[in-house]
């Protein structure tokens, strides 16, 4: 991990400098990812996803109806499956061959998916449904989500994005998934994931959204923003965290690289024995230490399976960590570094929000 300050320089009659840098925490990946895109029939979404990952150098992208691919599955670091299994395609082959192949899979489940066909895969999540019927849900971010970290903006521009189409029926999801994005139907804030990802499928991850039309979404960023920045990070950081090889380890934190000074700081931590079987006897501790070497000491809590933390907010600068716990006679320990990044909102946006002010003065 690299931290990186942009600074720009003075310019006269500036009206301030304050908002002249930003902070940024850079990942390398040193090999491309191939990532595979099968489709049950053509549909925009394909577009858009296809569109985003061909934006990022690092992924070499095939796209193709699954009827009509014939390569080798374990040629591929992540296996995209649009709408499939289908109710005229259980894709059943392609499926099974990922799985021995240990490839990661995301699903995308619509209105031509065979939830029946899905919910046999055990991918740890199940949707039920006693009639066929759609929600329109929008996506709800879940800020306790720190497998990866979208733009300080992004929150703000996906509460506008349009409600994807979602099979109306019971979800029900195990105590490990990792939910970045709920369904709010309506004005009704539901515990439904809209997307969602499992790192402990057959020793790989998956992921799915249970949902299709993100291809608007694709649209909206352009008419709001003039451009696809926003929906291709989106779609780049779901694809890379999925086709990323797990580091299987006995003793794992899970955080951000870096967060703004106005959000709480929130830990993730797992532990497994020998057959690696997630335990959550022992106690976790951790130490952060800020730029003076000042350190200060945490416990975490105990959340079924696994361990959580919220140290709530902290100033602006870099920070060390050290988290330790034992098993029996062994001993773990986790590093890692992290950055809190300076905002300035009265600094950062000089412009005056006219609708926001409109709405405030109602």
């Amino acid at each position: 991990m690299q931290h990186y300050k942009i600074i720009l320089t003075h310019k006269k009659n500036e009206i301030t400098y304050v908002n002249n840098y930003r902070d940024i925490v850079v990942d390398v990946i040193n090999s491309k990812q191939k990532i595979l895109l099968l489709v049950n029939s053509p549909h925009p979404d394909a577009g858009a996803l296809k569109s985003a990952i061909e934006t990022n150098p690092n992924f070499d992208l095939t796209f193709s109806l699954a009827d009509e691919f014939k390569g080798n599955f374990a040629d591929y670091n992540l296996i995209i499956l649009y709408q499939l299994p289908s109710k005229n395609n259980s894709a059943t082959q392609i499926i099974q061959n990922s799985i021995n192949s240990k490839v990661p899979m995301l699903f995308v489940i619509g209105s031509q998916s065979s939830l029946s066909v899905f919910n046999k895969i055990s991918t740890g999540l199940q949707i039920n449904q006693t009639t066929i019927k759609f929600d329109e849900a929008y996506p709800l971010f879940n800020n306790n989500f720190v497998q990866f970290q979208l733009p300080q903006n992004f929150q703000e521009s996906i509460n506008d994005f349009p409600p994807l189409n979602v099979p109306f029926g019971d979800y029900k999801a195990n105590s490990t998934a990792l939910v970045l994005f709920q369904q709010r139907i309506k004005s009704v804030l539901t515990s439904k994931p809209l997307v969602l990802f499992f790192d402990n499928f057959n020793d790989t991850k998956v992921g799915i959204i249970c949902g299709e039309g993100f291809w608007r979404w694709r649209l909206k960023d352009y008419f709001k923003n003039s451009d696809h920045e926003l929906f291709n990070e989106l779609i780049n950081k779901l694809v890379q965290y999925l086709s990323v090889k797990i580091k299987k380890e006995k003793f794992d934190i899970s955080y951000k690289n870096i967060y703004p000074e106005n959000e709480s700081i929130i830990f993730g931590a797992e532990l497994y024995n020998d057959n690696f079987e997630p335990v959550n006897e022992p106690d976790v501790l951790i130490d952060i230490i800020n730029e003076q070497k000042k350190k200060f000491s945490y416990s975490f809590s105990k959340n079924s399976q696994f361990y959580s933390l919220n140290i709530g907010k902290l100033k602006s600068g870099d920070y060390s960590f050290l988290a330790t716990s034992n098993l029996g006679t062994q001993k773990y320990v986790k590093n890692g570094k992290f950055v809190i990044s300076a905002i300035n909102i009265e600094s950062s946006k000089l412009v005056a929000n006219n609708k926001l002010m409109e709405q405030l003065a109602l």
